[in-house]
């Protein structure tokens, strides 16, 4: 068996191979002393942050993650009432329609959540000034192992105001159950601002209404709460913005 190599040649320049034509750059210190060490340095990425500081448990409070917090709230609520689980209570984002049955399940009930609104928050304390559309300064951070490096964090905040509904085949039932969700989240509010959230309270309560689905009527009864959750933006950047280098030949 044979074997074929094969060569590629480049043609250089013999000025570029001249040694005396070689330059050493070299940093001088502030007397116009040459650095008489090395020192190797680790590269890293200079935009890499821990985001703990700012997010409780490391998972940002965004809406999905309330929605989490609510059912987890609800959940423990119940258990700590002695309510067996196949008789829990459920929150879903579903309408309870033809379904009725298989979302609601043993307890006849369930708890639908949606937004009614999600805005910029309003700059003043009152909420009563224009709204703070774009993020704004929040605070800026260094880092003792990288002190060239600074970083800025910008938070905007925003509003929302959930509702949740409570369904069910009976009145009184729906009734209960919206008096009890409601205090039920008024001595929680430390549940949620304690994993991140910046505001929350009981909003109102809404209109009584009934549906009819097939040939089951449905009672409803809204709870509305304000929520005020906040996004960060972050950026990094150098602390160093200019450096003057003294560059000279040196003939071997």
């Amino acid at each position: 068996m044979s074997s074929n190599t094969s060569q590629l040649f480049e043609q250089v320049d013999k000025e570029i191979l001249n040694e005396e034509n070689l330059f050493t750059v070299a940093i001088l210190d502030s007397n116009g002393n040459l650095s008489e060490h090395l020192k190797q340095v680790k590269i890293e990425n200079p935009f890499s942050f821990d985001t703990s500081m700012l997010s409780p448990n490391n998972i940002p409070f965004d809406l999905p993650r309330f929605i989490d917090v609510a059912n987890d709230v609800l959940v423990d609520a119940q258990s700590r009432e002695g309510t067996e689980s196949d008789y829990y209570v459920g929150l879903t984002a579903e309408f309870p329609d033809k379904e009725f049955g298989r979302i609601a399940g043993l307890s006849n009930e369930v708890i639908t959540w949606k937004v009614i609104r999600r805005e910029p928050a309003k700059m003043s304390s009152k909420g009563d000034s224009r709204p703070q559309r774009k993020a704004r300064f929040t605070q800026d951070l260094r880092l003792a192992d990288q002190p060239n490096k600074v970083i800025t964090v910008e938070t905007r905040p925003i509003d929302h105001v959930i509702e949740f509904s409570c369904w069910s085949t009976s009145a009184q039932q729906a009734n209960d159950r919206a008096l009890w969700l409601e205090r039920l989240f008024v001595t929680h509010t430390w549940a949620f601002e304690i994993q991140g959230a910046d505001r929350f309270f009981w909003k109102d309560r809404g209109i009584d209404t009934y549906a009819t689905v097939g040939n089951i009527k449905l009672y409803q009864r809204p709870v509305r709460f304000h929520l005020r959750t906040l996004e960060h933006q972050i950026s990094a950047g150098p602390m160093i913005q200019h450096m003057t280098f003294n560059i000279h030949s040196s003939k071997s």
